[in-house]
């Protein structure tokens, strides 16, 4: 033990006192493990994450089916904000070693990050696990309710307010959630603030298969990413990007209520603009008349009912000896 010690404590000052472009040849001369692993922590310890999974991936090389190896590689991604690629080198350890604790902790806390709820308790190791990242469970927990409750009653400021506390909480990394504050701020008409926030979305992939399918707000989880988006879409004028967008929401929920309700919306509203250039002007109407009792607040609605209103008028007074 105390030769090993020696050799990284020796392996490392020799890393400090090299040039970086000799670091792929350092990394080749470690043939053990255990001791590629030990120089990892040592990094990983430092905060120094992008060296620590070098030595991490050193030790994989040497020892592909070591579930320690694995785990601590996912916990350098994890750092390294590859969250997903972390989620997956935790399954890959538990199913080398199901009863590795340390890779359910891990594998819990990303998870929680991703404000994945349920699938973190699910991962949870009680011998492993403290009171901190408990209330961490419990903290998100509650603004996921409380969020969800404001949003049934359209009170978007205190969606906002929750999303965000959620997020601060321990799921700093759930697309979701950002997706969340996205359509609180179109709802409130606060488009720019909407946009730049949805250019910060964390990235959005398929969740393992291995976990339940998750779900917000009663809808798939993939379907509200889409679905949001509509929104803002349908917020800016682009009813094209509009119509893409909840066409994949429904591919994803096509079952889900306000995916549906949505749809028919945007339907409508591209049927409405179809009219109006082809001078259809009392089906026009129509149509605008339904998205006015559908979308009482939209301005762009209102003025495109009142053209389609005067044009009707127009060319019933044309129409006259």
């Amino acid at each position: 033990m105390t030769s090993l010690v020696g050799y990284v404590r020796s392996f490392l000052l020799r890393c400090h006192r090299i040039r970086l472009f000799h670091a792929k040849t350092l990394l080749e001369e470690i043939n053990d493990p255990e001791i590629a692993r030990t120089c990892g922590n040592k990094w990983f310890k430092k905060d120094l994450y992008t060296q620590a999974l070098k030595f991490y991936d050193r030790a994989l090389e040497l020892d592909p089916k070591n579930a320690a190896h694995h785990s601590n590689r996912g916990a350098a991604l994890s750092r390294l904000g590859k969250i997903w690629e972390g989620v997956k080198e935790c399954e890959k350890a538990i199913n080398l070693d199901p009863k590795f604790a340390l890779a359910h902790q891990n594998l819990a806390l990303m998870l929680l990050r991703l404000g994945q709820v349920d699938n973190a308790r699910k991962c949870y190791v009680k011998e492993r696990s403290d009171a901190k990242f408990l209330a961490m469970i419990k903290e998100v927990d509650t603004h996921w309710e409380k969020c969800a409750y404001a949003r049934r009653r359209d009170e978007w400021n205190d969606v906002l307010r929750e999303a965000g506390a959620a997020m601060v909480s321990g799921a700093d990394l759930s697309p979701q959630l950002a997706m969340c504050k996205v359509e609180a701020l179109v709802k409130l008409q606060r488009l720019n603030e909407a946009q730049k926030e949805l250019e910060h979305v964390p990235e959005v992939e398929p969740f393992p298969a291995s976990f339940s399918q998750t779900r917000i707000f009663d809808m798939i989880s993939e379907a509200y990413t889409y679905f949001v988006k509509s929104h803002i879409y349908f917020a800016l004028e682009r009813f094209d990007d509009a119509a893409k967008a909840i066409a994949k929401a429904s591919e994803f929920d096509p079952q889900n209520i306000e995916v549906k309700i949505y749809k028919k919306i945007v339907k409508l509203i591209q049927r409405a603009l179809s009219n109006s250039k082809l001078e259809k002007w009392a089906e026009g109407v129509r149509d605008y008349e339904s998205l006015s009792q559908a979308l009482p607040y939209d301005k762009y609605i209102a003025k495109s009912l009142f053209q389609a209103q005067v044009a009707l008028r127009f060319s019933h007074d044309d129409s006259l000896t």
